[in-house]
């Protein structure tokens, strides 16, 4: 496991970091976290994207091997369920704090009460007050809603932005996914793979 420095709300904030961490593959932010929400030398652990969307590639992939298919056709394969699986775990950690329980069928905001800050949250935070970051931090550290409202937090993501911009990154590797079915000719399975993909996007549970 391997950890970068990804927020530090009690100090300076490096604002492409989030950006930085997804273009070079560590994008989840769901695993592992050792919060840096009260500005001492921790950091937000990050889950490799490794652990879940390689598994989507390598399943999209397994038709190659069966048909003894081109090499680009196993790349192609695998570049499409990998950015479908990024795609995917974006919009997750999005209705994980915009959505409801009654909806997603788990609690919402799950993922910050165990600790955990995910993109959307941590695209938020540099430009949230202090008193909001607070809220953020409570949460964090007791792990529990007491004394604080769980719809502000999805209030605080979506003043700032986190919801479009995480949104913009999920449509980028959606895009990204549909760039490899152009490996392939038209037809209703390239059709069906490129739906797969508006409905990842469109999904509210």
């Amino acid at each position: 496991m391997r950890f970068i420095p990804v927020v530090g709300l009690g100090g300076t904030w490096q604002s492409d970091t989030a950006q930085f961490a997804l273009k070079i593959g560590w994008i989840s932010f769901r695993n592992e976290t050792v919060c840096h929400v009260d500005g001492s030398v921790r950091s937000v652990g990050v889950r490799r994207v490794a652990r879940g969307t390689a598994l989507f590639g390598a399943s999209c992939r397994i038709p190659a091997y069966l048909t003894n298919a081109a090499p680009e056709v196993h790349t192609a394969l695998f570049d499409y369920g990998y950015n479908l699986g990024v795609c995917f775990q974006l919009i997750d950690d999005l209705l994980d704090v915009t959505s409801s329980t009654e909806v997603l069928g788990k609690p919402a905001i799950s993922d910050l009460k165990e600790g955990k800050l995910t993109l959307p949250i941590i695209l938020a935070l540099p430009r949230a007050t202090e008193s909001e970051r607070a809220i953020i931090e409570s949460i964090v550290h007791q792990k529990s809603f007491e004394g604080v409202d769980p719809a502000e937090v999805g209030r605080i993501v979506r003043k700032y932005g986190g919801v479009e911009r995480s949104l913009e990154f999920a449509r980028e590797y959606a895009d990204r996914a549909r760039g490899a079915l152009g490996t392939f000719s038209p037809s209703p399975a390239r059709e069906a793979l490129d739906w797969a993909l508006d409905f990842v996007l469109s999904r509210d549970h």
